[in-house]
């Protein structure tokens, strides 16, 4: 391992902080090194010089490469809550046809129609607005709000790409979640 080196394999923070705090000692030791000595040989002060801007360069470098690290950590851990996360949502999905997604997606009592599914750890929405009758928009990655006007044959197209089993994992409709929103009724005796 070396300490110059960056480690895009890293998976603790141990080694970027540890690099964070050698490196901030060794800064503030170049700013403090006159009071602690001094040199009056002037050949052996220019070369204490040189080292020193030798050191500081490193150290900066090394200060450089502990932050990207640190910074590679966190996306790595952010990614597996993510993918955590999706997972549970999956767990508590509702397997669904196509045609039953459709159906939902083309009810004509609704203003706004959301239907969001789960796809190789991904959450994919499917919505319809009120002005757009006919074409359904489907934001694939909604950090980056990425949308897509879609026709009905489209959006049938586009769902038979989300297939698990001849099924969609259908997570959330209208807010609610699907497990609550395809519950049967309860019926009562009379």
């Amino acid at each position: 391992m070396n300490i110059l080196e960056f480690n895009k394999d890293i998976k603790s923070y141990k080694l970027p902080i540890a690099k964070i705090v050698v490196c901030t000692l060794l800064i503030i030791f170049l700013f403090i090194r006159k009071s602690i000595y001094q040199i009056k040989i002037e050949f052996l002060a220019n070369l204490e010089k040189s080292l020193c801007l030798g050191v500081a360069i490193f150290t900066v470098y090394c200060l450089g490469v502990a932050v990207m690290e640190i910074l590679v950590v966190r996306n790595r851990n952010l990614k597996v809550k993510e993918k955590e996360k999706t997972v549970a949502l999956a767990k508590n999905g509702v397997y669904c046809t196509e045609d039953k997604v459709l159906s939902i997606l083309q009810k004509p009592d609704r203003d706004f129609v959301s239907v969001i599914i789960i796809f190789e750890n991904k959450k994919i929405e499917f919505f319809k607005l009120f002005e757009s009758y006919d074409v359904f928009i489907y934001n694939e990655d909604p950090i980056f709000d990425e949308m897509i006007n879609l026709s009905p044959s489209d959006v049938k197209m586009e769902l038979e790409k989300y297939k698990i089993y001849e099924k969609i994992c259908v997570v959330e409709v209208n807010g609610i979640a699907a497990q609550k929103y395809f519950e049967e009724p309860v019926k009562t005796k009379n």
